[in-house]
């Protein structure tokens, strides 16, 4: 079970976007990681290099607009 969260960071003072998975059971953070931009390309790269999607998993969103796109992050069952 996966959570992933985005926060907007600043490091010095440029604006960065954290991108963070939490494990859904222990709340214990997977992976962590700023980035420059919060677009589809970035999300995917960080998702393909942090999880496994041929474990099940369960993702939590704000619904934000851009999350429809990854309908084939994951392979149907």
């Amino acid at each position: 079970m996966f959570i992933n969260d985005e926060q907007y960071s600043k490091q010095g003072r440029t604006q960065k976007y954290r991108l963070t998975l939490l494990d859904g059971v222990t709340r214990w953070p997977i992976a962590e990681e700023l980035h420059d931009k919060k677009d589809p390309e970035t999300i995917k790269t960080f998702l393909n290099k942090y999880l496994n999607p041929d474990n099940k998993t369960f993702v939590i969103t704000d619904l934000y607009s851009i999350y429809p796109s990854f309908k084939g992050f994951f392979p149907k069952r």
